[in-house]
Formats: C-alpha cells, sequence, structure tokens
C-alpha cells in the first residue's frame, strides 16, 4: 500500500452515501483526515501541501462540473467520481479533470483503498465496465472527429489501450512484459503525445479522437 497520506474531502448531497463513504474511509490507514459537506464554502481550505486533497464527488449531484471546475481552479485537489452506473456517463469528455472513477454499487473499504492508492501515485482508477461503456458511446457519436496525427509507436498504442482497461503501471509492465519503470515511461510519452495532464484525460482523448 501506498505509504503517502491524504486528506479527504466528500462534497457529496446523499447523505446516506456521503456518511457510508465517510464510514469505510475511517477505517483506510493513508486517510488522514476528512472533510464533508455539500459545497466548497462548508470546507476550510487546506493551506499546506501536504497530505494531498482527494475530492470525492457524485455524478448525480446538480452542479457538480461546476464543483469540479471551482475545486480545480482553487484547491488543486486529486478528484474521484462517484457514479450510480457506468451508463451515466454518456461521454469522453465528461471525465476531463477526474482522476479516477468509481461505481457507487461496487465501492468498499478495498476498492477505496486502492482508489486512493492509485491516485496518489499519479495512476487512474478506471472499471473496465467504465471503459467498455465510453468506447460504445464514442463508437455510436456522430460528430465529426478531431483529425489530429499522433506519433505513438505500437508500444504506446499498446499502452494506450491497456490504459483504457484501468491497469496500473504495475499490472501494465506485467502484461507486456517489461519492468514497472519501463511502463511509467510509456505511460508518460502517451500523455505527452496526447497532451493530456493525466490518465484518465488521455483515454477521454483517444476515444473522441478514434485511437481506441
Amino acid at each position: 500500500m501506498s505509504s503517502k497520506y491524504c486528506q479527504i474531502t466528500l462534497i457529496i448531497h446523499d447523505g446516506i452515501v456521503r456518511s457510508g463513504l465517510e464510514k469505510l474511509l475511517t477505517d483506510i490507514p493513508m486517510v488522514a483526515s476528512i472533510d464533508s459537506g455539500t459545497s466548497l464554502a462548508d470546507i476550510p481550505p487546506n493551506l499546506d501541501e501536504e497530505p494531498q486533497e482527494v475530492l470525492f464527488l457524485s455524478s448525480t449531484d446538480p452542479g457538480w462540473t461546476e464543483t469540479l471546475r471551482e475545486a480545480l481552479g482553487q484547491r488543486a485537489p486529486k478528484v474521484l467520481l462517484v457514479l450510480p452506473e457506468p451508463t451515466t456517463l454518456s461521454q469522453p469528455e465528461e471525465i476531463a479533470g477526474i482522476d479516477g472513477l468509481l461505481i457507487q454499487r461496487q465501492i468498499n473499504r478495498s476498492s477505496l483503498e486502492r482508489a486512493l492508492t492509485q491516485v496518489m501515485n499519479g495512476e487512474v482508477t478506471l472499471p473496465p465496465s467504465i471503459a467498455r461503456q465510453l468506447l460504445a458511446n464514442t463508437a455510436r457519436s456522430e460528430r465529426p472527429r478531431r483529425v489530429r496525427p499522433h506519433a505513438l509507436t505500437d508500444r504506446e498504442r499498446q499502452t494506450l489501450r491497456l490504459l483504457a482497461d484501468g491497469l496500473s503501471n504495475k499490472q501494465i509492465g506485467r502484461r507486456l512484459e517489461i519492468s514497472e519503470h519501463g511502463a511509467k515511461r510509456l505511460v508518460a510519452n502517451v500523455l505527452i503525445k496526447l497532451d493530456s495532464f493525466n490518465r484518465t484525460n488521455a483515454v477521454a482523448t483517444a476515444m473522441q479522437e478514434g485511437l481506441l
């Protein structure tokens, strides 16, 4: 498990969901503190760089995208978005700025700890069911795709497909039979070539531009 610690901020309107997440997060050792409310105004800003803030949002809350923009503009947190079902996310661009996705009915202590570990290590939490749904939605879209050449090598294209499946650097390394360091280098190359600020954004960009 990651030795890094994080400060949790829960901005979720549903009190039952919020309380359930708080209870599960309390038992995770890497969680240093938990603040919760229905808007960022309820939460005092973290003036220290450490521990890293991880913000939980729910796609069922009205205005969650505005909360996301506000948070990214003021607080620079890692962001996890809770979805009631994979089908509630209709388009790839909806996950821009998100570091990970969680399906509400699949959340438990282990999945939360795994998600926190991944985002704290600069990786992404993207359940395969969500990746498949995004791919299906993109395939059905009739909007014209932007045409922009991406000089991805065959190895980088393999890495991109594994990113879309939600694999970590270690898992990518095992799948490609290379070291974890080599996998990190490939992931970094993909992010640079797709002009993406994180792994989730890279997958969204790739889906929009027909690279997956």
